[in-house]
């Protein structure tokens, strides 16, 4: 079975021989001779991998010949399960897995200040270089394979590198590209999920909140308000009776409507999934906010709300100069911590500098690197940020 190819393949790759050696060299080609078995499924990975392994079944090498093919295996190795996983059923949004590759990436850099030399060994290389290609693959897979995130990342394993290999920086600023991707890839997937048909979207004009009677409160529901009913695409979201569904006016004033009848309508040849709500008008409850906070990016003119009331900014990719006013503002109002609220003005104001310059690269990279920290409060930025490098990529 796939998943029982997949599963080997996966057991093979966490031996803790590979990270702390074999004990002999037999050990190392009886793993490389169940690895090969297993890779019929893609004779080029199969074949690659063979080549290398030729080494380690050569007696008299050197250790580092040995250990060079080694490498090079592992790499193989990974790349034949990032094939593999391809071809199984998806169960997991992109952006889900992207937010997965953040997190490796956050685990490479704390291996940097682990290390006593500050730089990745071999191994650490190896795998970095790994997740990058399939960070790529999947960026290419969500958004197209000619697209801003994918480029920068290029740009940056190329060209911030030192002496040994990929810097931390250079990692970071990975890290914090792949977050941006992510922003831009859930944006997607809401709209994705709202398919079918689009009757409804140009009367979906209104952003809502729904509090159920447990306290779970959904934030930044797209809705139409209107005088009889509330229409909601969004079929997901688990609307019963007795659900309170709030819109807060420009005014500030909040309105409460209290679910009658919540109307799920399926979908019906053009016509998508959709709730028609009955409602009751209500009274604000001064209902408690939660901490968590939900960004929406979209358009070119992307509005960022925080909470369900009208704190926003508009985001304008094609005006870099009040893209870096909105950003040092937003810092400002955002970043708790002054020593980094501080860095990160600075850092911002040495980019709209050297904007337009072959510099503006290496600024951008130290951006990324001091926001990696703050990723999830910076994220509405990062997209309008990588727009920026199109014209040096």
């Amino acid at each position: 079975m796939a998943d029982d190819v997949l599963k080997q393949l996966k057991d093979l790759a966490a031996i803790p021989e590979l990270t702390q050696g074999f004990a002999t060299q037999q050990n190392c080609i009886a793993w490389g001779n169940k690895v090969v078995l297993l890779l019929s499924f893609n004779t080029d990975i199969q074949s690659d991998f063979m080549a290398y392994q030729k080494n380690i079944n050569t007696m008299g090498l050197s250790a580092d010949l040995q250990g060079s093919s080694l490498n090079q295996m592992i790499t193989i190795l990974h790349q034949a399960i990032a094939e593999r996983q391809k071809m199984q059923p998806s169960t997991k949004p992109i952006s889900d897995e992207l937010l997965e590759y953040a997190g490796r990436f956050e685990d490479v850099s704390k291996r940097f200040i682990q290390g006593s030399t500050y730089h990745l060994d071999s191994e650490d290389e190896a795998y970095f270089k790994q997740q990058v290609l399939e960070v790529i693959s999947l960026i290419n897979e969500a958004i197209g394979s000619k697209n801003q995130y994918s480029a920068s990342i290029v740009n940056i394993v190329n060209t911030d590198r030192g002496i040994y290999g990929p810097s931390l920086n250079c990692v970071k600023s990975v890290r914090g590209v792949v977050l941006a991707a992510q922003t831009e890839i859930i944006r997607k997937e809401i709209q994705n999920e709202r398919g079918g048909g689009q009757v409804f979207t140009h009367f979906i004009n209104d952003t809502v909140s729904i509090l159920k009677s447990n306290g779970d409160l959904y934030e930044n529901v797209q809705a139409s308000v209107q005088k009889n009913i509330i229409l909601i695409t969004d079929v997901s979201l688990p609307i019963e009776k007795g659900d309170k569904i709030i819109r807060v006016l420009p005014s500030k004033v909040k309105e409460v409507f209290i679910v009658e009848e919540p109307g799920y309508h399926s979908q019906i040849h053009n016509i998508q999934a959709h709730y028609q709500i009955r409602y009751s008008k209500g009274f604000d409850t001064n209902t408690t906010q939660p901490q968590q906070v939900i960004y929406h990016v979209q358009g070119d003119n992307a509005r960022v709300n925080i909470h369900s009331s009208d704190s926003s900014i508009n985001i304008i990719q094609n005006n870099s100069s009040e893209l870096f006013d909105k950003l040092v503002a937003f810092i400002k109002d955002q970043v708790a911590d002054e020593k980094d609220r501080n860095a990160l003005i600075a850092k911002t104001e040495e980019m709209r500098q050297a904007h337009g310059t072959s510099g503006f690269l290496s600024k951008y990279q130290e951006f990324m690197t001091l926001a990696a920290n703050h990723a999830t409060v910076l994220a509405p930025f990062m997209p309008a940020l990588a727009g920026l490098l199109s014209n040096i990529v």
